[in-house]
């Protein structure tokens, strides 16, 4: 049996019609979330207590919507409309809409680590990406079209302000209204009083799932982003520690080689391949 069909054949089997571990966390993080606002909007926690708490959830939310960009939630595409429910709410905690979480995560797959990849604002250092979390703690509360009346389309390398490129022109209205909705909603806030509490619950929460979406999920698997063969253009780190923080995205490649196989099983999966992997010629640390 030739190589591509063993891979094929394992990882079909490790693609569930319905991936109930990730409805589980799911219905447990949303819940959280929505419990912790509700404390320290009511002052029976100090919302500065639950700053780290909220953006270590924002970027946890990830992962159920990037299972929904694949459609790995529940594989018939009659679940779409609530694919784009869990997109937008964990977009949303992030500062960031479901038409572009969808289309350049889709567009990263397409063009992993070259020039057309919409995450290659994350290429640098480690401490680069800290420098830039900190910058949109106040670019990212800057509607799309201030950006665009200033810059026009050479806007700067500062995130997905150019991804009007990966995204249907619909889409892209949808993302800037959307977006200028949540800016509008942030300063509205500050005007009326409320600045520290939503600066503090929901900007700088946001800012930290954002940093550490960068760091798990894609500066430390791409690194060094280097282009090319599919076998070699993202890394396995077989670290139990970093597993656990990247929710299994330390085992990137063989999401990039099978992104329908569920997060919870890339260990698996990578378990019952690697000879073939090795094979292939795969950077493993």
């Amino acid at each position: 049996m030739l190589l591509n069909a063993v891979e094929g054949e394992t990882a079909r089997a490790l693609s569930p019609a319905i991936a109930w571990p990730t409805l589980l966390m799911l219905t447990i993080l949303a819940p959280l979330h929505g419990a912790m606002l509700w404390l320290g909007l009511s002052g029976m926690v100090s919302p500065w207590l639950l700053t780290l708490p909220l953006g270590v959830s924002a970027y946890l939310h990830y992962t159920p919507a990037h299972e929904a960009i694949h459609r790995n939630i529940v594989r018939s595409r009659r679940f779409d409309p609530v694919n784009r429910l869990i997109g937008w709410w964990a977009g949303l905690l992030s500062g960031m809409t479901w038409p572009l979480l969808l289309r350049t995560h889709l567009a990263h797959h397409a063009h992993t680590n070259s020039e057309r990849d919409p995450d290659a604002f994350v290429h640098g250092s480690l401490g680069r990406l800290f420098v830039m979390a900190a910058l949109s703690v106040w670019t990212n509360l800057v509607p799309v079209p201030l950006w665009r009346l200033v810059y026009g389309r050479d806007t700067p390398n500062l995130g997905y302000l150019d991804a009007w490129k990966v995204m249907r022109a619909r889409e892209w209205r949808t993302h800037q209204a959307a977006h200028g909705l949540m800016c509008i909603g942030v300063w509205a806030a500050v005007a009326l009083g409320y600045g520290v509490q939503v600066f503090v619950l929901y900007v700088v929460p946001a800012t930290i799932g954002r940093l550490l979406m960068g760091i798990f999920l894609s500066w430390l698997p791409h690194r060094p982003f280097v282009a090319g063969d599919r076998y070699r253009s993202t890394a396995l780190r077989r670290s139990r520690w970093l597993a656990v923080a990247s929710i299994g995205h330390s085992m990137h490649l063989v999401h990039h080689l099978w992104p329908r196989v569920p997060f919870y099983r890339y260990r698996t999966l990578y378990r019952e391949l690697a000879p073939v992997l090795y094979d292939r010629g795969v950077r493993a640390r």
